[in-house]
């Protein structure tokens, strides 16, 4: 066998990368399919189709007069939730008050010893309207 010519070298990795492209997969055939584009081809959900069981308007109302679970206090039936102070709601003892200027450190701890959900938050010692709450 005679040994091959520096022509035929040249020519066959040519003709071997064609046989070996042939061989190997191709990127669009090697990709792998995210789950977005599995899911492309499914039916939409009955959920977007789905009428609303209320109206905008009986949506409004009950939105504008909340059902009360069990007996409500009669000092409030029937009134303006807005209008309603915070003296009416609790007990002067059960509030607990904090200044501005007080520590993070002190009215948390206030907060923890008094057993309170919320301290409200004033300018100053005398004064009666809460400029901020403090809690959790």
């Amino acid at each position: 066998m005679q040994a091959p010519s520096s022509e035929d070298l040249r020519s066959t990795p040519s003709r071997n990368s064609s046989i070996r492209l042939g061989h190997t997969p191709s990127p669009i055939q090697s990709h792998r399919q995210s789950f977005t584009e599995t899911l492309r081809g499914h039916p939409p959900s009955p959920r977007a189709t789905r009428q609303p069981s209320l109206s905008q308007s009986q949506l409004q109302d009950l939105l504008n007069n909340p059902p009360t679970n069990g007996a409500s206090d009669p000092r409030f039936a029937g009134r303006d939730w807005q209008t309603i102070g915070v003296g009416e709601l609790c007990q002067a003892a059960d509030i607990r008050w904090v200044e501005f200027d007080s520590g993070i450190e002190d009215a948390t701890n206030l907060l923890i010893n008094s057993g309170a959900h919320v301290l409200l938050v004033r300018h100053r010692k005398d004064e009666r309207a809460a400029h901020a709450t403090y809690d959790y």
